[in-house]
């Protein structure tokens, strides 16, 4: 029988972006963020009620960049400034910019000690823009910092707050990668072949129209030396930006990133870093694994990749109900 004893207060906590939901194991907070949609399906004996959560970039992505007092988008004050700083430092500054807003503050905890630079940004306001989508940019030229909003139990358990980590520009961790080996703690490893973005050539729309376009560019001939065919690509996705820099910068990370195609794979763990016979083998619990982490996979027998030792790096963390969690990883 569904719990009907507790039904109100149920209805209670289901107010949208007002409360959020953390899963917790051994302490250690895994995902936590604020509640965004709900869906209620009364079934006979077993209702269920599933609940979308997300997470401080939700958040950003619905917060517009501009000054703390701003009031109207076409006056110069309402334009954000930043620098001189270093790129991870500008993360830094956009996050403070984000909270600086009227009842913007949110349980962050944000790095300092970041590397200096001389690096600036003038994000105007009229381009109605959010923080979130200016952290996005940031990180999309060559050489911007990574991003990972990690949450911590804070308080003896009793509140969350998220450790923002900003990479200069990679993430990482400290020590060794974490060991699986595939067979036992790693059930299965898949792989995927991406080459739908693939271009040697990339230019960059920026503001502006018919001869008065800016845009950037960047190419190579690496690959088309070896043997592959010219591919070209346009990146229409930051047509608001007028700095010469900037638009360089984002075919310059496009050329960098998209010139060969990306191979991902999903590796399966298990939850716990055990063997199927629950014995303990060195491989970490998933509460210990984090974006940005190396992983080491020692690969035996798998139906298509070489036995060899491949070292990954952490892009994403994802489990499904009770299921093994998937680490997407990078090669």
């Amino acid at each position: 029988m569904p719990d009907l004893e507790h039904k109100d207060d149920m209805w209670a906590l289901l107010d949208m972006w007002r409360f959020s939901l953390a899963l917790v194991e051994d302490r250690t907070a895994l995902v936590a963020g604020p509640m965004i949609s709900a869906d209620f399906r009364d079934r006979e004996g077993a209702p269920v009620l599933a609940i979308e959560c997300g997470d401080p970039w939700s958040i950003l992505m619905r917060r517009l960049c501009m000054a703390p007092t701003a009031t109207n988008p076409r006056e110069a004050a309402s334009n954000v400034q930043l620098g001189p700083n270093s790129l991870a430092g500008l993360a830094a500054e956009l996050v403070e910019a984000a909270l600086d807003r009227p009842a913007g503050d949110l349980p962050l905890i944000i790095p300092t000690g970041l590397p200096a630079g001389s690096h600036g940004r003038v994000y105007n306001a009229f381009d109605l823009a959010f923080f979130g989508e200016r952290l996005t940019e940031l990180s999309q030229v060559s050489d911007g910092p990574e991003l990972d909003f990690h949450p911590l139990l804070q308080d003896e358990g009793a509140t969350i707050r998220h450790e923002v980590r900003i990479g200069a520009p990679a993430l990482f961790q400290a020590g060794e990668p974490h060991v699986y080996d595939y067979g036992t703690t790693l059930s299965s490893l898949d792989v995927d072949f991406d080459g739908s973005r693939n271009a040697h050539s990339w230019w960059v729309r920026g503001d502006g129209m018919s001869v008065e376009l800016l845009y950037g560019y960047a190419s190579s001939d690496t690959y088309t030396n070896a043997g592959w065919p010219r591919l070209e690509s346009v990146d229409s996705s930051h047509t608001s930006t007028r700095e010469q820099e900037l638009l360089d910068g984002y075919a310059t990370a496009n050329r960098d990133t998209y010139g060969d195609s990306i191979y991902t794979y999903g590796a399966t763990v298990r939850w716990d870093g055990t063997d199927p016979s629950g014995r303990q083998t060195g491989a970490p619990h998933i509460a210990n694994v984090r974006l940005g982490d190396h992983v080491m996979a020692s690969v035996q027998d798998h139906p298509l990749l070489p036995d060899v030792d491949l070292v990954f790096r952490v892009l994403g963390i994802q489990a499904t109900g009770q299921s093994d969690p998937t680490l997407e990883l990078l090669n």
